[in-house]
């Protein structure tokens, strides 16, 4: 989704792993700049995988939270690296609307 922000973590390994924040400015890898957002992320954390399953654990600090959520997978074992953490190209990708005022 092109002008929105973006959470990505990766655990290349158990008990290593990381996170990062992106704004997708546009769809070339160029377009995504990293460490720039509108997401407030707080009690960042990481689960390490039991049985290929791990999990990544944080809280969005908003006052308005996003309707419109996209969860996208990139290609296993590609993760982003140090200096410049580009994204590889997702291979799979889902979305979801919420509605809050259902409760």
């Amino acid at each position: 989704m092109v002008g929105s922000s973006a959470i990505v973590g990766w655990m290349p390994s158990p008990g290593a792993g990381g996170m990062k924040l992106y704004y997708l400015g546009g769809k070339s890898q160029d377009e995504v700049i990293l460490d720039r957002s509108d997401l407030h992320v707080m009690n960042a954390s990481f689960v390490p995988p039991t049985d290929s399953l791990g999990y990544l654990i944080f809280q969005l600090k908003t006052t308005q939270p996003s309707t419109n959520l996209i969860f996208a997978i990139g290609p296993n074992g590609q993760f982003p690296d140090y200096p410049r953490y580009a994204l590889p190209k997702h291979v799979d990708q889902t979305s979801v609307t919420i509605d809050y005022s259902k409760g």
